[in-house]
């Protein structure tokens, strides 16, 4: 009888009073002292003034009937709001703050893509005479370079008539790959080669290699590369063809001098592995002049050196040759 009579005279108290219903189903009874776009500020009975957020309220009714307002005065003045009182853990259970946004990590913007530079060459010679005499020789370069590769891509062609007939011809491709280590000056490598040449003891050859590199550029501030190495070369067809394994010791160094005049030189030792004393050596060295960024010209020199050739065939083979540059 003392519960019921208790819930009775709570019943009473409360009749009237304003309700806020929360999205999550549970409801405060009390007054509401001013309501805007943002919160709710209710006098609880219990609790105090307390300040409910707008995105957590469902519904707000008045509870008291209509005679009942009528009986009360006016309000003359809003209700001073005082300071809101700390809400009881059980009220902020039932008044469940989502989890704050999760900020994202700033999106990177992309690397610029770096461009691949390609060159062309022609050169073209002359000679009328009791022989008559043409030489034409021309190239095509394929370079890129970022933080994490290198490639060299060449290839090239040469081609000397007498008497208007073809009396020698040269193919050479060259695909050279640089995979570089994160800042650091070692670097692992492979090139591959193709040659045909009609003044050798071969039709074809090809040749493979990689190993490791280290980049002098840093230490000496010229483009300066070494490279050692392992591989293979086979030859095809003409007088005696055979496969030789051989290892690799090469140099590179590339000089600008200045915006107009650049200065390339390359070296490499192959000494055979299973031959004692067999050894090829290749040397290029190139001087090129820029009269704009996309014309110039290049005076260039190859030359070849093979302990192998057999008799009847010059171990040393050199060629010098001036051409138009093209670059884009």
């Amino acid at each position: 009888m003392l519960m019921g009579a208790l819930c009775l005279c709570m019943a009473a108290i409360c009749a009237g009073e304003d309700r806020v219903e929360l999205q999550s189903g549970d409801v405060l009874i009390g007054q509401v002292v001013e309501r805007n776009a943002t919160a709710v500020i209710m006098q609880h009975p219990v609790l105090g003034l307390i300040t409910v957020p707008m995105e957590r309220v469902d519904k707000i009714e008045v509870g008291a009937p209509e005679d009942a307002k009528a009986d009360k005065p006016a309000a003359t003045k809003p209700v001073e709001a005082k300071p809101a009182a700390e809400v009881p853990a059980e009220v902020q259970a039932a008044v469940k703050e989502e989890p704050p946004t999760q900020m994202t990590e700033p999106v990177a913007p992309p690397k610029p893509k770096i461009p691949w530079k390609f060159r062309l060459t022609v050169g073209f010679s002359a000679r009328e005479s009791n022989v008559d005499t043409r030489d034409v020789n021309t190239s095509f370069e394929a370079r890129y370079a970022d933080e994490d590769d290198r490639w060299n891509i060449s290839a090239s062609y040469f081609l000397s008539t007498r008497k208007n007939d073809v009396s020698r011809q040269d193919v050479h491709f060259v695909l050279q790959k640089d995979w570089l280590v994160p800042e650091s000056p070692w670097f692992w490598f492979f090139e591959g080669h193709y040659d045909h040449d009609d003044f050798k003891s071969w039709e074809h050859r090809g040749s493979a290699h990689g190993g490791v590199g280290y980049d002098l550029s840093a230490l000496l501030g010229v483009d300066v590369r070494l490279r050692l190495g392992f591989g293979v070369t086979r030859e095809f067809g003409g007088v005696d063809p055979n496969t030789r394994p051989e290892s690799l010791v090469g140099s590179e160094v590339n000089w600008k001098i200045n915006p107009q005049n650049t200065l390339a030189f390359s070296t490499q030792f192959y000494p055979s592995i299973d031959a004692s004393g067999e050894i090829r050596i290749t040397t290029s060295a190139d001087w090129t002049m820029k009269f704009t960024p996309e014309l110039g010209f290049r005076l260039g020199l190859r030359n070849e050196y093979d302990s192998s050739e057999p008799p009847g065939f010059e171990k040393n083979d050199l060629r010098v040759f001036g051409s138009v540059v093209f670059d884009f």
